[in-house]
C-alpha cells in the first residue's frame, strides 16, 4: 500500500506533466472514434503515450480519417508529428474537393482500390490545416516531418500560415514534398520569425540555383537576427548562467538529392556559411556537383571552422578531393569532442570541489582544536627523521655516476630513434598518397590512349572507304572523258556520210567524191582513240583496279 501511495505522488508530482499529456491524448482519441463509431488505429496509438504521433497516410481508411485530423487540430500536447507515405502515386485529384464527391469516389471505386484514399484534394487540405492549426496553437509542438506528401502552393501556403505564428518548432523536414522554387521562398519567409529553429531537411523538393539564393539570404538575415536578439536580451554577465537560453542558429540543413543545384547554387550557399557560427552539418548528396564546386567547398572549410559534418557523395567529384574533405572534418570533430569533454571534466571538477569544500570545512573545525603541544612534538619527530635520513645517504661514487651517464645516453639515443622512425612513417604516408594520385593519373592516361586509339582506327577505316571511293570516281570519269571522245568522232563520220550523199544527189561522180574526201588516219575519230589508248594504259587507277 505505500509503495502505490508513493507511484501515486510521484506520478503527480515530478511526472505530473508526462501524465496530463497522456491523459488528454488518450482521452481526445477515444472521444472522437466514439462519435465516429470507429475503432482507434493500433498504429497511430502505438507512439502516442510518448507525445509523438506518426503514421503513415497509405494505410487509413476514409472512416479513420475524420478522427485522426480532429485529434490533431485539437491536442495541444504533442510534441512531434510525422506523417509519410510510401506509394508511388503521387499525383493528387483535384477534382475531389468536397466530402460528398470523396465518398461517391470512394463507393464507385469498391474492391479495385488501388491507390491511396489520401492523394485527393479536400484530404491534403484537411491535413495540413490540422497541422497548421496545431503548430499556431500548440506550446509543445516541437517537431513535423512529412515524407513523400506532395505539397503545391496552394497547400504549402495553408502551413506557412500557421508556422508564421510559432516560435517553439526546432525540427521541420519536408522530404519529397515536391515544393520547388516558389515553395521553398514562401518556406523560409515563414520561418524568418522563428528563434529555434535548429535542423532544415528540403531533400528531394526539386530545388534549383534560386532556392539556393533563397537560402543564403535566409541565412545571412537570420544571422543578424539573432545577433541583435542577444545583444538586447543578454548580458556578458549572465552569459553563462542563460547559455541554454539563448537564441541560436540553423545547425543541420539537409538538401540531399536537388540535383539542379549545381555549382552555382553551392556557390552562393558558401558566401552566405563564411560567416556563419551555427551551422555545424551540412549535406548535399547527389546535387550535380563537380570539382569546381568542391573546391569552393575546401575554400569554405578553411575559412569556417564550425562545421563538423559534410557529405559530398553521389556526385561528380574526383576521390582525392573527397579525401581532403573528410580529413579536414574528421580533424574538426576530434577537437569538438576533445573541447566537449574538457568542459564535462571542468563541470564534475567544481561539483567534487564544492562537495569537498562541503565536507572539508568540519575536518577543519575539528583540527583547530587539536593541541599545540602535539603539533610541536609531531614537528620535532619529523626534523629527527630527516637528519637520520640524510646522514643515511652516502656520496655518488664514480660508477653510480658513469652508470647514469650511460642511461642518459641512451636515453638520448631512443629519443632521436623515435623522432626519426616518426619521421620515416610521415614521409611513407605523403608517398603512399602521391602513388594513390600517380595511379589514379596513369589510369586517365590509359583511359586516354584506349579511346584516342578506337578513333583512330574508325577515322582509318573511314579513310580506306573515302580512298576506294575516290579511285571509282576517277575510274568513272576516264570512262566518261572517252565515251565523250568516241560520240565526237562518231558525229564527224555521219557528217560525211551526211556530205557524201548530198554530193551524190547533186550528181557528182564517186571517184571524184573519193579524191575530194579526207583519209580516215587524219579523222579525229582515229586521233581519238590513240589518244584514249595512250591515257589508259599510263593511268594508276586502272592498274590498281586490274590488281
Amino acid at each position: 500500500m505505500q509503495n502505490r501511495k508513493e507511484v501515486k505522488r510521484t506520478s503527480n508530482g515530478q511526472f505530473g506533466w508526462l501524465y496530463k499529456v497522456l491523459r488528454t491524448v488518450f482521452f481526445l482519441t477515444k472521444v472522437l472514434c466514439q462519435e465516429k463509431c470507429v475503432e482507434p488505429l493500433p498504429a497511430v496509438q502505438a507512439y502516442l503515450p510518448v507525445g509523438y504521433l506518426r503514421f503513415c497516410v497509405d494505410r487509413v481508411a476514409l472512416k479513420d480519417w475524420s478522427p485522426i485530423l480532429n485529434s490533431i487540430a485539437k491536442n495541444r500536447s504533442l510534441s512531434k508529428i510525422c506523417v509519410y507515405s510510401r506509394s508511388r502515386w503521387k499525383k493528387v485529384r483535384e477534382k475531389v474537393n468536397t466530402e460528398e464527391k470523396l465518398e461517391k469516389l470512394w463507393r464507385c471505386k469498391g474492391n479495385d482500390r488501388v491507390w491511396p484514399v489520401f492523394y485527393t484534394n479536400f484530404l491534403v487540405r484537411c491535413l495540413v490545416d490540422s497541422i497548421a492549426v496545431s503548430t499556431r496553437d500548440s506550446s509543445t509542438l516541437t517537431s513535423i516531418i512529412l515524407d513523400g506528401i506532395p505539397l503545391a502552393s496552394k497547400y504549402l501556403n495553408i502551413l506557412c500560415s500557421g508556422l508564421n505564428n510559432n516560435e517553439k518548432l526546432m525540427n521541420l523536414s519536408l522530404t519529397q514534398c515536391l515544393i520547388g522554387d516558389v515553395g521553398c521562398d514562401l518556406l523560409l519567409g515563414s520561418l524568418r520569425n522563428n528563434p529555434k529553429i535548429r535542423v532544415l531537411n528540403l531533400s528531394s523538393c526539386r530545388l534549383s540555383n534560386r532556392s539556393a539564393a533563397c537560402l543564403s539570404v535566409f541565412l545571412k538575415r537570420r544571422k543578424a537576427d539573432v545577433l541583435q536578439n542577444v545583444w538586447d536580451q543578454f548580458s556578458l554577465q549572465s552569459y553563462e548562467e542563460n547559455s541554454e537560453k539563448m537564441p541560436q542558429g540553423l545547425h543541420t540543413l539537409i538538401l540531399n538529392r536537388n540535383p539542379k543545384l549545381g555549382d552555382h547554387g553551392v556557390r552562393q550557399l558558401m558566401c552566405a556559411l563564411k560567416a556563419d557560427v551555427w551551422l555545424r552539418s551540412l549535406s548535399l548528396r547527389h546535387c550535380g556537383i563537380t570539382k569546381h564546386g568542391a573546391e569552393i567547398v575546401i575554400k569554405l572549410l578553411q575559412t569556417n571552422n564550425v562545421i563538423t559534418k559534410l557529405d559530398l557523395t553521389e556526385n561528380h567529384i574526383p576521390i582525392n578531393t573527397l579525401q581532403t574533405i573528410l580529413r579536414i572534418t574528421k580533424r574538426r570533430r576530434d577537437v569538438a569532442e576533445a573541447m566537449v569533454l574538457k568542459k564535462r571534466f571542468r563541470v564534475d571538477r567544481r561539483r567534487n570541489a564544492s562537495e569537498n569544500d562541503i565536507r572539508g570545512s568540519t575536518k577543519k573545525d575539528e583540527k583547530c582544536f587539536l593541541n599545540r603541544t602535539e603539533r610541536f612534538g609531531k614537528y620535532s619527530l619529523h626534523k629527527c627523521r630527516r637528519r637520520r635520513r640524510t646522514q643515511k645517504k652516502a656520496k655518488p661514487t664514480k660508477e653510480t655516476r658513469s652508470i647514469k651517464d650511460e642511461d642518459s645516453y641512451r636515453r638520448k639515443k631512443l629519443c632521436d630513434l623515435e623522432s626519426q622512425l616518426l619521421n620515416l612513417i610521415e614521409s611513407n604516408c605523403k608517398l603512399k598518397e602521391e602513388l594513390r594520385g600517380n595511379e589514379t593519373l596513369l589510369n586517365e592516361e590509359a583511359e586516354q590512349r584506349t579511346r584516342m586509339e578506337d578513333d583512330l582506327q574508325k577515322a582509318s577505316l573511314r579513310l580506306n572507304d573515302l580512298r576506294s571511293k575516290v579511285i571509282m570516281l576517277n575510274c568513272l570519269s576516264t570512262k566518261a572523258c572517252g565515251e565523250s571522245r568516241l560520240l565526237k568522232g562518231l558525229k564527224y563520220v555521219f557528217d560525211k556520210l551526211e556530205s557524201f550523199s548530198i554530193s551524190k544527189q547533186n550528181g557528182l561522180e564517186e571517184n571524184d567524191i573519193l579524191d575530194n574526201a579526207e583519209p580516215l588516219w587524219s579523222s579525229p575519230l582515229a586521233h581519238q582513240r590513240g589518244d584514249c589508248f595512250a591515257s589508259c594504259t599510263h593511268c594508276p587507277t586502272l592498274k590498281i583496279v586490274t590488281l
